[in-house]
């Protein structure tokens, strides 16, 4: 099976953090999104880990050529000329995909934990030529939303409807799991997705969508204010020294705090963040290479250092 982690997007409802990251570099506590997924799909079968690059592609290159160990072994990136959406994009890996004989795709701005071998098992069990991951939300006007008819086979899928707002829906996960016939589905010459897209041609077709319920934890990591949250968490769960009050600062070696400065609930703390005499910080997520000036405060943020610091 080859895994395929989606990295090429522009990360648009995390800017201004993605302006300065790509998406799937950024830290989730001492790992990346990236090297967490690659390590889910080889422990679900995967042989062979593969990404697409685009926005910030050279981050994504460089991190992967230095750092293969993060990942459980090599990830190899193809950069894109174009976004091809996050189905199209499997005809950039078409080859990969039919040597391996079967694909797990995973979104590049998720926390994921603890299903993944049981959807694999479950689309092997299926006759399906494309196996969704969906999830239960509060709210499913920000996703595709997925409806079904009385025997319980999808029906169709609508994209981020007004009406679902407040509403709990079933949502896709941004994971799928794929044979290599689905490529015959997908347009090679415009961007095509996954649930807006490819689930229609397919149901069009008369073919089964296998709808599986995740079973492990998740996070959609694609604002600011989920990302902290999703990096505080693992903080809370890694340990670390202890705050002002309580809480937990994870801190890599390299970050400074000056003289005076104070910690306060949970804190993050990067390669080279330096956090100046007298500042004061909350329950913050402080990227590599951030600065809070001397006397500065910053309360449930996240603040990322210059373009290009710390990276990888």
């Amino acid at each position: 099976m080859l895994g395929v982690v989606l990295a090429a997007g522009h990360g648009s409802r995390l800017r201004p953090l993605t302006s300065r990251w790509p998406k799937p570099l950024l830290p989730l506590g001492a790992d990346t999104l990236l090297d967490r997924l690659a390590r889910q799909a080889r422990a679900a079968g995967a042989g062979r880990v593969v990404c697409n690059a685009y926005h910030r592609a050279e981050d994504v290159v460089e991190h992967c050529r230095l750092h293969p160990g993060r990942a459980g072994g090599p990830v190899e990136v193809r950069v894109e000329p174009e976004l091809r959406g996050p189905a199209g994009t499997l005809h950039t890996f078409a080859e990969e995909i039919r040597d391996s004989g079967q694909a797990v795709v995973l979104s590049g701005d998720l926390r994921t934990g603890g299903g993944l071998p049981r959807f694999v098992a479950a689309h092997r069990a299926s006759d399906a030529l494309l196996s969704v991951a969906l999830v239960h939300v509060p709210d499913g006007s920000r996703y595709g939303v997925f409806e079904f008819d009385e025997d319980g086979a999808v029906s169709r899928v609508e994209e981020k409807p007004a009406w679902a707002a407040g509403r709990p829906s079933w949502v896709s996960a941004g994971i799928y799991c794929v044979e290599p016939e689905v490529l015959s589905f997908i347009p090679e010459d415009r961007p095509f997705d996954f649930a807006a897209d490819l689930v229609p041609a397919l149901l069009a077709a008369g073919q089964p969508v296998n709808c599986v319920a995740w079973a492990g934890a998740w996070d959609d990591l694609g604002t600011p204010s989920a990302y902290r949250a999703a990096v505080l968490h693992e903080v809370r769960a890694a340990g670390g020294e202890p705050t002002e009050d309580g809480g937990v600062c994870l801190r890599d070696p390299s970050a400074v705090v000056e003289e005076g400065a104070a910690l306060y609930g949970d804190v993050y703390l990067g390669a080279g963040v330096r956090i100046g005499a007298g500042a004061q910080v909350r329950d913050c997520v402080l990227l590599p290479g951030a600065r809070l000036a001397p006397g500065g405060l910053a309360v449930e943020t996240v603040l990322a250092g210059p373009v290009g610091a710390g990276g990888s």
